[in-house]
């Protein structure tokens, strides 16, 4: 199995352009971006869904979702932000075994 590309940035062996970031979150700016800004987000410790009803998943996926508001005013995003969750990440034929989001949006001008 590849290395993960989600550990290698918080390991520092891959560089890539950090967004928000907390004790249990980190997230980068995408370079393959939608129209505006596409920031990924996925949590510090390695967690897939392998672990798929765990109470450490399920505490993975909250902690994401709380981080979307921090992350969109982190970027200053305007308010009408799309957000991709797990579901959908199954659903459009993602297979990162770490568990991550997308959020998408424009930054505010002026």
């Amino acid at each position: 199995m590849p290395r993960c590309i989600f550990c290698q940035f918080l390991e520092g062996t891959l560089p890539y352009t950090r967004s928000y970031e907390n004790d249990r979150v980190a997230s980068f700016v995408d370079w393959n971006h939608w129209d505006g800004v596409h920031i990924v987000a996925y949590p510090k410790k390695h967690i897939g869904f392998l672990q798929n009803g765990s109470e450490e998943l399920e505490q993975a996926k909250q902690d994401l979702r709380d981080a979307v508001p921090k992350i969109a005013a982190f970027e200053n995003l305007e308010d009408d932000i799309t957000v991709l969750d797990f579901d959908d990440e199954i659903s459009v034929g993602q297979d990162e075994a770490h568990i991550h989001i997308h959020v998408g949006g424009r930054r505010r001008t002026g």
